[in-house]
């Protein structure tokens, strides 16, 4: 977010600089260099705090330390974000695009990026997404599989798993466009016309954790996901082997499981099952 609109939020709201400070944590001369524009480039950890304390009903997990986790997290650093000069080493060079800045993008900059050019936005930041490992892609294929034989062999349920690349716009928010590593979507009318993207919240998401997105999949993903309606989120992490399962619609606190456990898919209600352990064997049983 702009500090413009931030400046223009805090205005409307009435609050003094010293109310800010006092609200968000940040340093009252911080506060005062940023809104008097004397630091014409914040850091974005220090915005995100602002935005919490302007922007309330964007909301926010509870019981989560933002500032812990953005700091061991370094949220942008892995992450190689582009503006639209950089984007001309692609073959990109749309006039629409020009002279945009990271907090400006929209989906229809999503939508005309070049073919192969993977990219996240949100809140109008693209985030280039590094090309996944072998092992990231062995438990998105295995869990995708996995959903749809269960889904198949009860016949009952209409609902799909989508591996990534998809799109997911949640919330129907033009400045931002997510692309999960699995998703299962019960509403067949949460499609846009050409069934180009999700348009809405699908019922299930997963992410499998890559140095290069952990981040953001912890925090920025996670609150949007919960403020987006997904009523189920796993954050599967293979270096540690453990899974942390959210279900938003009991609350915030998640349960921990680890490859030795089965790990039943809540909204399936017991459908379906994931067996990490055979998955991980297997993938070693491989390479062996």
């Amino acid at each position: 977010m702009k500090v413009s609109e931030l400046k223009e939020r805090k205005k409307e709201l009435g609050y003094s600089n010293e109310k800010v400070s006092e609200l968000s944590g940040v340093p009252l001369g911080t506060i005062q260099k940023i809104f008097g524009g004397a630091t014409e480039t914040p850091r974005y950890e220090t915005l995100k705090k602002i935005e919490r304390v302007l922007f309330p009903e964007y909301g926010y997990m509870p019981g989560i330390n933002y500032d812990d986790v953005i700091r061991s997290s370094s949220i942008e650093e892995p992450v190689a974000v582009r503006d639209s000069s950089e984007l001309e080493n692609y073959g990109y060079n749309n006039v629409a695009f020009a002279g945009k800045r990271q907090g400006e993008y929209t989906v229809d900059d999503w939508f005309a990026l070049p073919d192969g050019v993977r990219m996240e936005l949100i809140d109008g930041r693209l985030y280039d997404m590094a090309p996944p490992s072998i092992t990231h892609q062995h438990f998105v294929t295995q869990l995708c599989v996995e959903i749809e034989i269960a889904i198949r062999k009860d016949g009952k349920r209409k609902c799909m798993p989508f591996a990534s690349p998809v799109g997911v716009q949640l919330n129907k928010d033009k400045k931002t466009m997510l692309e999960p590593d699995v998703v299962i979507v019960c509403d067949n009318q949460k499609f846009d016309d050409g069934h180009r993207v999700i348009y809405g919240a699908p019922d299930f998401v997963a992410e499998v954790l890559s140095p290069s997105t952990a981040g953001y999949d912890r925090i920025l993903k996670l609150n949007k996901y919960w403020m987006g309606g997904v009523r189920e989120y796993w954050i599967i992490d293979t270096n540690a082997e453990e899974i942390m399962v959210y279900h938003f619609e009991k609350g915030s606190i998640p349960d921990k499981y680890t490859f030795e456990d089965t790990v039943h898919i809540g909204i399936s209600e017991g459908l379906i099952e994931v067996d990490f352990k055979a998955m991980m064997e297997r993938l070693r049983s491989f390479f062996r």
